[in-house]
C-alpha cells in the first residue's frame, strides 16, 4: 500500500492507506494500513477494527485493534474492544475494556 489519510470532520466506510491519522474526526468502518494508525486528539473517534503495524491512540476506539508492532494509549486514550500487539505503551489514565495479548515472544529464565 502506497499514500496516507489525513481525515478530519465524519468518515463513513472502510478505509485502506499505508498510514492513517484521524484529526478531530469521527471515523465508522474498519480501518486497515501498512503503517501507522494515529488517532491525534481525544475528541477522535473510531467505530470499526483496526489493522496496522503500529498505532498511537489518544482518542476513543470502539472495535478491536490488531497490530504487529507498538500500540500506544494516550492518558485520555478509551478503547472497548481486544487489543493485540506486539508490545504495548499504556499512559496512567487510559481506559481498555477488553482483552489484551502480547504477541512478542518473551523469555523468563
Amino acid at each position: 500500500m502506497t499514500g496516507s489519510v489525513i481525515s478530519s470532520g465524519k468518515v463513513v466506510g472502510k478505509m485502506t492507506a499505508a498510514n492513517v491519522t484521524l484529526l478531530e474526526a469521527k471515523h465508522q468502518g474498519d480501518i486497515s494500513c501498512s503503517g501507522e494508525l494515529s488517532l491525534e486528539y481525544e475528541s477522535s473517534v473510531l467505530i470499526g477494527n483496526v489493522t496496522a503495524d503500529s498505532c498511537v491512540i489518544k482518542g476513543k476506539v470502539k472495535g478491536n485493534i490488531e497490530v504487529t508492532e507498538k500500540c500506544s494509549l494516550g492518558e485520555h486514550a478509551v478503547v472497548l474492544g481486544d487489543i493485540q500487539a506486539g508490545s504495548i505503551e499504556i499512559e496512567a489514565g487510559a481506559v481498555l475494556k477488553g482483552q489484551l495479548v502480547i504477541t512478542k515472544d518473551a523469555v523468563i529464565e
